[in-house]
């Protein structure tokens, strides 16, 4: 199972992440990820004024993401 966690920020076993801790916790830039939310390939909610991506969006999205190769070669 991936592991979500983000320096204290969500708390651990949180449902929903914000466009920020999506970022940290996928190791991208915050840009990139509303690039994702456009494209859809990132499902996000709004509930208020704050926009969440669930952890289950960002896991489903990372399974379907191709593998990385080295040299050309896919990785077993």
């Amino acid at each position: 199972m991936i592991n979500l966690q983000v320096d204290a920020e969500p708390a651990a076993g949180s449902f929903a992440y914000s466009p920020v801790a999506t970022a940290r916790a996928l190791g991208v830039g915050r840009s990139l990820v509303y690039e994702l939310i456009g494209r859809g390939a990132l499902d996000a909610r709004k509930i208020g004024n704050r926009t969440v991506i669930t952890a289950d969006n960002i896991r489903r999205f990372l399974t379907a993401a191709p593998r990385a190769s080295i040299r050309g070669k896919p990785r077993e």
